[in-house]
C-alpha cells in the first residue's frame, strides 16, 4: 500500500511525458484534479501565435522603411510573439537594425529607446496612454488581433497592424474542459476590449482585457478568492507573475518564453492544446486509482484480520497474502494509469 501511491504518480508522469506533457512533480498532478477554474492567456495559447503583419499605417511623412528600422530595432530586445512578427516582417524587406541607447522594456506595454536626442517607442494602447495621456484604440481594425504603435517623442508616427488566428482545436478543447468539470474559464489578455470580447463570445468564456502583468496577478488573486483552486495556462513573459501565483501553472512549451516555462509547474512541450484536457483526465484518473488502491488494500487487510481473529487463517499466511498480495494488486492497478484505452476521447468529441 505504501508503494502504490508513488508508483501510480510516477506511472502517470511517465505516460504524460510520452504525450509531450512535462509534469515537474506529483503534487501538481494531484492539485490539478481538484481545480474548477482555469485562467487562460490568448496569444499563443488560444491562438496559433503565428502573428503576421498585414499593414503599416504611416503618418507625418515617415516612410515604411524608416518606421520598420525603428520598430524592428527596438523589438530585438523582446521575446514577445509580436516582436518576432515585426522583426520577421522587416527582415523580409531587408531592413537593417539601428542602435538605440537607454533601451527600456516596459512590462505589458512596450519598449523605449533613445536615438540622436529623440525617444522612440513601440507598444500597445497602454503605452500610448502613458506617453500621451490618452488612448488611440480607434485605430484598430474591426477584425485584427493587435496593433502596435510607434512614437517619436510624444507623436504617433505609425501603426503596425497584425492578425492572429484561433487554433483549430481551441473550440473543441474549451468544450471538453467544461465537460470535465472546469466550470469557470476566464481569458486574461492584454489585448483591447473589442478583440477580447469577440474571441470570448466565440468561445463562450469569460474574459478580462487590457491587462498589464500586475493586472493579471490581481485577476488570479481575485479568482482564487472567488472560486478556490485556480490553474493558469500561458506562454509569455507577461504571464509569468500570474503563473507563479496560480495553484497549478501550465505553459505552452515550443511557443512559450523561457521565463514562462521556468515558472510553470507543467509544460505542454508539444505545443498541442489538446493535451490540456488529456492532462485533466490524467489527473482525475490518477487520483481515482490512488483512492481505489487504498480502499482495496484496507479491505484485504480487514478480511485477513477477521480470518486470523476467528482462527480460519494463520498469522504468517495473513501477512504474506494480506501485505504482499495486496501490494501486488494495487501496484498492478497503478500501472494502468494513463493508458490510452483508459483516457481515449469520446467518439462524438
Amino acid at each position: 500500500m505504501v508503494l502504490s501511491t508513488p508508483v501510480t504518480v510516477v506511472t502517470a508522469i511517465t505516460r504524460a511525458t510520452k504525450k509531450g506533457v512535462l509534469i515537474k512533480g506529483g503534487r501538481y498532478l494531484e492539485a490539478l484534479s481538484s481545480i474548477n477554474t482555469l485562467a487562460i492567456d490568448k496569444t499563443g495559447t488560444l491562438t496559433l501565435g503565428k502573428i503576421k503583419v498585414y499593414k503599416v499605417e504611416l503618418y507625418d511623412g515617415y516612410t515604411e522603411e524608416r518606421v520598420l528600422e525603428i520598430a524592428s530595432s527596438l523589438e530585438t530586445h523582446s521575446e514577445h510573439l509580436i516582436a518576432k512578427a515585426i522583426i520577421e516582417y522587416a527582415s523580409k524587406r531587408n531592413i537593417e537594425n539601428l542602435s538605440f541607447d537607454e533601451v527600456e522594456i516596459i512590462p505589458g506595454k512596450g519598449i523605449k529607446g533613445k536615438k540622436r536626442g529623440k525617444t522612440y517607442s513601440i507598444g500597445n494602447d497602454a503605452l500610448v496612454n502613458e506617453i500621451l495621456g490618452s488612448s488611440d484604440s480607434q485605430s484598430c481594425d474591426e477584425n485584427e488581433s493587435v496593433v502596435s504603435y510607434i512614437l517619436e517623442d510624444k507623436k504617433i508616427i505609425a501603426h503596425i497592424h497584425m492578425s492572429d488566428e484561433l487554433r483549430p482545436e481551441t473550440k473543441s478543447v474549451i468544450k471538453e474542459i467544461k465537460e470535465l468539470g472546469i466550470r469557470n474559464i476566464i481569458m486574461l489578455t492584454g489585448d483591447n476590449e473589442s478583440v477580447a470580447s469577440s474571441i470570448a463570445k466565440e468561445l463562450s468564456i469569460e474574459y478580462d482585457a487590457e491587462l498589464l502583468p500586475e493586472d493579471k496577478v490581481k485577476a488570479v488573486k481575485e479568482l482564487k478568492q472567488k472560486y478556490g483552486n485556480v490553474a493558469m495556462i500561458g506562454d509569455g513573459i507577461n504571464d509569468a507573475p500570474a503563473l507563479a501565483l496560480a495553484d497549478v501553472s501550465i505553459s505552452m512549451g515550443s511557443a512559450g518564453t523561457a521565463v514562462a516555462i521556468e515558472t510553470s509547474d507543467i509544460v505542454l512541450s508539444s505545443d498541442n492544446l489538446k493535451n490540456l484536457p488529456y492532462l485533466i483526465k490524467l489527473s482525475k484518473k490518477t487520483k481515482g486509482i490512488i483512492r481505489t488502491n487504498i480502499t482495496i488494500a484496507l479491505i484485504i487487510k480487514l478480511v485477513f484480520f477477521i480470518l486470523v481473529f476467528f482462527g480460519i487463517a494463520i498469522l504468517w499466511l495473513a501477512v504474506l497474502l494480506g501485505d504482499v498480495g495486496a501490494s501486488l494488486i494495487v501496484i498492478s492497478l497503478a500501472m494502468t494509469v494513463g493508458l490510452e484505452k483508459k483516457l481515449k476521447r469520446k467518439k462524438n468529441d
